[in-house]
């Protein structure tokens, strides 16, 4: 790690896990296990980088971070490795700790299945189920090991790919390190991680630039570059440390934005619009727009539509070929005004309520709603009866104090194998809103999860249906059901549906999305964040709703707190509660 280039909080949580996770491999201690996983959650989640929390000793105020942590991170910080971390790898073959990755196969089940059968790589896994020689091994069986060459087939197709949130991290620290270099003018993300791509195979990123050799080489010898893959006199490609592709091109600063157009795609959609565009006597490319033997020189992206004589369209909404116009009311970031669904310490969560209402209201939304799990998720310490009205105590006492933006009280319920909710009626009633998830029996046949979401989201008690399919993009598939009949209950029993906006969920996706909100269906955007950093997950959210054509108005969190709690209350078939007392912001004084 070169100086000047400490490492970002998610290369320190990566190291920290991954030690947990080889530990496991190798027998260790299992409290020494948990302490590294919960270290890598705690560094995931700070709001600062760690390095600059090392330099001026917050780092040790946070909770569960003492002295040995704080060594460990300055020795990755000051040289760019961990020691442990080095010798842990050289004792586990890198295969095995691939099989990590394989759906349903945790530390235990892989360090089993390479010490007993020898297997280390998904390769020789496969073989072995083919050999039937997982279904011998104690505790495994049949079905376990269907499951794992399903696994290593959802693996095979998913590898090499990227979160969209992943890529985004990594275009963000390419760009920053470029904007050093004095050679670059322009600088700019496209294709499909600037159409908001949920999974996506890299990172493209377009400039222009004083002198472009310069700037290429700026760009191939940055510190966290791993290997130069190709380079000529307008563009190179690298793979950086996280194994994350990068192309940069370079191009003329009059061909900007028509250069930005073609690079951002879809291919699709860049053909139909250069078609429309050349019938009206315009030749586009990456190279600029030219009418007859001129250049045309623009000043604005819009204008290659305007030479092709069609509407803007934003570029979620290019994966389209037809450049159809967007809705004027096209959601927004500015729009989403709560945060719905968060977690906090209560459960799974690495923060107090009022640390993540606080958060919240400095990312400029104006009400949380606090929704730990519920007892069912005893993996998620979730809350029974006694502990939700502890919680509801601290909640109405930091209402009552007037420090921070409106705290309502949820709760994510589990809905559970039978569609009944895990906790009784007559507390699911004193919540302000309930969302409900499956987070238990996730494979079970499709027509039984059918019944089971329809169940549920025809009760009453439950305002919101939270990530409906249960998919973990590149690591598990979502379950099976008949989506069309559960969206069907859910518009008739006027039910939300959760567009979970974690970029590892993203889920219900853009084309079920439309369906809803075709169907009347309210869209909750909601960021199921279990740390500060969390809460900035709505923006994958929002990426997801313009991907969905998605309105102001069809979505749940745009609305006022006043607003929302009425709408919760109609849920319920309740009258609207009394107006939130209007007070100061806080830090003001009363007039």
């Amino acid at each position: 790690m070169a100086a000047g280039d400490p490492p970002d909080n998610d290369t320190i949580a990566a190291a920290f896990a991954e030690v947990s996770d080889l530990l496991e491999l190798t027998g260790d201690n299992p409290h020494r296990v948990r302490s590294y996983a919960s270290v890598a959650r705690t560094i995931e989640g700070l709001p600062r980088p760690a390095s600059a929390m090392l330099a001026d000793g917050t780092l040790l105020e946070v909770k569960g971070v003492g002295e040995g942590t704080a060594a460990r991170v300055r020795e990755l910080v000051e040289t760019g490795r961990l020691a442990l971390l080095d010798e842990l790898r050289a004792k586990v073959p890198p295969g095995v700790v691939e099989l990590l990755a394989v759906q349903g196969l945790g530390p235990k089940r892989v360090r089993e299945i390479w010490q007993t059968l020898g297997v280390s790589s998904p390769a020789e896994l496969e073989y072995a189920c083919l050999e039937n020689r997982l279904r011998d091994l104690k505790g495994f069986g049949d079905k376990t090991q269907e499951n794992v060459l399903k696994g290593l087939g959802f693996l095979r197709r998913a590898r090499g790919k990227r979160l969209l949130s992943q890529a985004r991290a990594a275009a963000e620290r390419t760009l920053t390190r470029l904007q050093r270099c004095e050679a670059a003018l322009r600088l700019a993300v496209v294709g499909p991680v600037r159409r908001m791509v949920t999974v996506v195979d890299g990172v493209d990123l377009l400039a222009t630039a004083h002198d472009a050799a310069a700037l290429l080489e700026a760009f191939v010898t940055m510190p966290f570059v791993a290997q130069v893959r190709a380079r000529t006199a307008t563009s190179a490609s690298v793979v950086l440390e996280d194994g994350t592709p990068v192309s940069l091109a370079v191009v003329d600063e009059p061909a900007w934005f028509a250069a930005l157009f073609v690079a951002t795609g879809s291919e699709a959609h860049v053909a139909a619009v250069t078609a429309a565009a050349s019938a009206r006597g315009y030749r586009l490319s990456p190279d600029g727009l030219v009418e007859g033997r001129h250049l045309v020189v623009l000043e604005e992206e819009e204008d290659v539509y305007r030479a092709a004589g069609a509407p803007f369209v934003p570029p979620e909404l290019r994966d389209d070929a037809a450049p159809a116009p967007a809705p004027d009311d096209l959601l927004v970031a500015a729009d989403v005004r709560g945060v719905l669904h968060a977690h906090t310490r209560w459960s799974d969560g690495a923060y107090s309520v009022r640390e993540m209402a606080d958060r919240a209201r400095e990312l400029g939304f104006s009400w949380f709603a606090v929704c730990d799990h519920s007892a069912a998720a005893s993996y998620a310490h979730g809350l029974d009866a006694a502990r939700v009205r502890e919680q509801w105590a601290e909640v109405d006492a930091l209402n009552a104090s007037g420090e921070t933006i409106p705290v309502l009280k949820g709760i994510e319920t589990d809905i559970l194998p039978d569609g009944s909710l895990d906790l009784p009626e007559d507390v699911l009633a004193g919540f302000d809103v309930v969302v409900g998830s499956v987070h238990s029996a996730l494979r079970q046949a499709p027509a039984v999860m059918t019944e089971r979401l329809v169940r549920a989201v025809s009760s009453r008690f439950i305002h919101v249906l939270g990530h409906p399919t249960g998919r973990l993009l590149l690591g598990r598939e979502g379950s099976a059901f008949d989506v069309e009949r559960v969206l069907d209950a859910c518009a008739a029993h006027g039910t939300a549906i959760e567009l979970n906006a974690n970029p590892h969920r993203l889920d219900l996706d853009e084309r079920w999305l439309r369906a809803a909100a075709d169907r009347g269906i309210p869209i909750a955007i909601d960021p199921d964040a279990h740390d500060l950093r969390g809460l900035e997950d709505v923006v994958y959210g929002v990426g997801t709703a313009r991907r969905a054509r998605l309105r102001r108005g069809e979505v749940l969190t745009a609305l006022d707190v006043d607003a929302f709690r009425a709408w919760c209350a109609r849920r319920r078939g309740l009258p609207p509660p009394a107006p939130w007392p209007v007070r100061p912001a806080p830090g003001e004084e009363e007039a």
